[in-house]
């Protein structure tokens, strides 16, 4: 090596002098730079081989007891470095080899930092957001390994567990809905016969009627009763949805539409849209009635999160098969864990929300046969949501 870089300085020092005014220090730079990185590629080198010797040799062999070719595993020296990564572990994170070795698994995965401090064996679970946002669920299971008693690194294997936890969380969902439709039915039709009783009284006493002092709230009492109709009207669409009657419908019409009617509170707000149209639009399939109250949540819902003299970006695609729509606000956002918990009935980070307009949204484009999510924004600043419907009859459809 040594003699390679002798011939290599020489080599150079005539170039330099030949084509450049440079002084030699710069290629004493660069050699030294060259042979510093050469050195820890060695290092590196014989550290992954001296591991991969020792956990054959380990009691019980670990790596014995692993199929390399099809485990998912990550192989650790002793200050958490990835020395090596199965196939397997790189299809799991959807990262390359080149983007693993030599990095610390502390910024990679989530693992805790004080648990792999303790060269005990332990198990966990973690979760996992991939570079194009898929959350993934993983156990992993860590081994340390030792050289005659002397702690060498570890080896880490996992298992994705993504659908059985998409599952359990279906049937959480899925038990919180009965519960709700079991409790709030029945309540919901009690509470709407009073309210009737006392708004027919409050319109047939008029405000004339009332003592001068009272006057002023004559109304303030109407518009309570009102909020507290929609509510319990919110309330039952949620414990005894209908069945979209499914009809073509036009997305960019269905878009102006909502935005006509949210305009009073855009200028509330001092808010301004920016509707973006991508790509031919073709027509879905559904209910236009359901589909345009989902919209309202969700559009609803960004406005409530901006700040005043903010722009709320909403983008229309046509894909292939599908129709996507984003909604795009610039204010908080929302943490990646209460990402799922929004679509919660009754789970609302406002004083004033009810914690059913998402809830709502969310079950009317399932029964759509879509998709609602939140994803990372853009612009790394906001809420970004991602609507997708099935697209009808997308050959036969005229796109104007």
């Amino acid at each position: 090596m040594m003699i390679f870089l002798s011939l290599l300085f020489i080599a150079l020092s005539h170039i330099i002098k030949v084509f450049s005014p440079l002084p030699n220090i710069v290629l004493i730079i660069s050699i030294y730079l060259l042979a510093k990185n050469l050195k820890n590629e060695r290092r590196f080198h014989r550290q992954q081989i001296r591991t991969m010797k020792v956990l054959l040799h380990q009691n019980p062999p670990l790596i014995q007891t692993v199929d390399y070719s099809r485990a998912p595993l990550l192989v650790l020296d002793r200050d958490h470095l990835i020395i090596d990564a199965s196939p397997e572990v790189q299809k799991l994170l959807k990262l390359s080899e080149s983007s693993l070795l030599n990095r610390s698994i502390f910024s990679v995965l989530p693992l805790p930092e004080a648990e792999l401090k303790v060269w005990e064996s332990f198990k966990g679970e973690i979760t996992y957001y991939s570079k194009d946002q898929e959350t993934i669920y993983l156990n992993y299971f860590i081994h340390p390994i030792l050289d005659r008693g002397q702690r060498t690194g570890r080896l880490i294997t996992f298992s994705d567990v993504s659908e059985e936890k998409k599952r359990d969380e279906a049937y959480l969902q899925a038990a919180k809905y009965s519960v709700v439709r079991q409790v709030g039915a029945g309540l919901a039709h009690e509470l709407r016969n009073p309210l009737t009783t006392i708004k027919g009284f409050m319109q047939l006493i008029g405000p004339n009627q009332f003592p001068e002092k009272l006057r002023p709230y004559h109304q303030l009492i109407l518009d309570e009763i009102k909020t507290t109709d929609e509510l319990i009207h919110n309330f039952l669409l949620l414990t005894n949805p209908s069945a979209p009657q499914f009809k073509t419908v036009e997305p960019e019409d269905l878009i102006r539409n909502v935005m006509q009617i949210l305009q009073p509170s855009l200028l509330i707000n001092g808010l301004t849209i920016q509707l973006s149209i991508v790509n031919p639009i073709v027509p879905i399939l559904g209910d236009e009635e359901q589909l345009l109250q989902a919209l309202l949540s969700i559009i609803q819902n960004a406005i409530d999160a901006s700040p005043v003299e903010s722009e709320i970006r909403i983008t229309l695609s046509g894909q292939e098969n599908v129709l996507e729509l984003s909604v795009e606000d610039q204010g908080k956002g929302i943490p990646k864990n209460m990402r799922d918990r929004v679509f919660d009935p009754f789970f609302t980070t406002r004083k004033d929300g009810s914690g059913l307009g998402l809830t709502i949204a969310k079950r009317i484009i399932l029964a759509h046969h879509g998709e609602l999510k939140f994803m990372d924004p853009p612009q790394a600043k906001g809420t970004f949501i991602l609507l997708r419907l099935p697209a009808h009859n997308i050959k036969e459809c005229k796109i104007a």
